[in-house]
């Protein structure tokens, strides 16, 4: 019985562990695409597709393994280069990245991908 106990406490953790990963997903992704914030246009698609593909992206990254590498959002990206999140360090170093930057830097490079 107390291994049930420990176990269904372990998944209601994870739970609550996916919900905040995707509120803070849902959080930045506004920030890039919402019309009161960054308000972030890409040609051919709307700030809601976007806003879903973002966080979908995002989301999916939550318990994904593995290092940031030289993974550096906070340096400009130029536009010929393609930045892949590949797992939860990276998505990490890209929420802060752009929870900190001025909207208009996000558009011209910083805090990479920007969709």
């Amino acid at each position: 019985m107390r291994y049930l106990v420990a176990f269904s406490l372990l998944l209601a953790c994870d739970r609550k562990g996916t919900a905040d990963w995707e509120s803070d997903c849902a959080a930045t992704c506004d920030t890039l695409y919402s019309a009161d914030r960054c308000n972030i246009q890409s040609p051919g698609a709307s700030n809601t597709e976007l806003t879903v593909q973002c966080v979908d992206t995002c989301a999916a990254l939550y318990g994904v393994e593995g290092d940031a590498g030289d993974y550096t959002p906070a340096e400009r990206t130029p536009a010929t280069e393609k930045v892949i999140l590949e797992n939860q360090a990276m998505a990490e170093l890209w929420m802060d990245c752009i929870d900190q930057a001025v909207c208009e830097h996000l558009s011209d490079g910083y805090c990479a991908p920007v969709w």
